[in-house]
């Protein structure tokens, strides 16, 4: 029956950069139910921040940089070769992993009878995107920041909407005949949100990254002092840097022992 897998065969080309950007499956539902914030809750932006430390630090991959944006995470990874480049396997196994990474992290942080009353399992799909220049890495970020961007906006605009009486389809319409500026000016002068001083990590998302550090360790055959080398998560806002084409690419470029 092997001839019937159509896509087990299915590689990514040699020499190409690895990219996978993860989703949440029906979370706009799911967050209703566990009774979260709208249009964000820093509790569901910690508990996918740690879910994905844990799968960056587990030995399966090679995961250096990552970056959230309410339910997305978009990962590069130190080389394309994980899996032997097999599709199927990269996105079956990540995307199981971050579920259960996630699903543990609900548990821990107090939402576990939720999860039970409401029957709910959430999971995570995932996507590769095939990227043939480290360049195209950074403008991937990039994008995808912008893409944040838009989107909180969006999401401010359309829940102060909605508590203020206008029904889905009302809200939509208003936001779909407004730009940018309109819709910050609206926020302001209707709501008294001023859009740029919301949250860092609402407007432009949050990024995990490994950084090298040293600590003083004794030497287990002689005794003595040493300074040794090692590695560690670090998860902050992202702000705007993912602009600067310096700070990302000595992000990407690092490879850590």
């Amino acid at each position: 029956m092997d001839e019937f897998e159509y896509f087990s065969a299915v590689k990514l080309p040699k020499g190409t950069q690895l990219v996978m950007r993860l989703d949440g499956k029906s979370f706009h539902s799911i967050t209703e139910k566990l009774g979260l914030q709208k249009p964000f809750d820093k509790r569901l932006s910690d508990m996918m921040a740690a879910a994905v430390a844990r799968v960056m630090e587990c030995n399966e991959f090679t995961i250096v940089f990552a970056y959230l944006q309410s339910d997305e995470i978009s990962v590069a990874f130190k080389t394309g070769d994980l899996f032997k480049g097999r599709v199927e396997k990269l996105d079956s196994i990540l995307s199981a992993y971050l579920s259960v990474e996630f699903n543990k992290e609900l548990i821990q942080t107090g939402f576990g009878p939720l999860v039970d009353l409401h029957g709910l399992t959430p999971v995570f799909d995932a996507r590769v995107i095939v990227l043939p220049t480290r360049e195209l890495v950074k403008t991937y970020f990039q994008t995808r920041q912008e893409n944040c961007k838009n989107n909180a906006l969006h999401s401010y605009c359309y829940y102060s909407l909605r508590q203020t009486g206008h029904n889905q389809t009302q809200a939509e319409q208003i936001l779909n005949e407004m730009k940018r500026d309109g819709k910050k000016e609206m926020l302001r002068v209707k709501f008294g949100i001023i859009f740029d001083e919301i949250p860092l990590w609402q407007r432009f998302g949050t990024v995990l990254y490994f950084e090298l550090f040293t600590k003083q360790a004794v030497n287990q055959k002689t005794q003595e002092p040493v300074e040794v080398t090692r590695k560690r998560i670090l998860i902050k806002e992202a702000d705007d840097f993912l602009q600067d084409d310096s700070i990302l690419s000595e992000i990407l470029n690092h490879t850590y022992p």
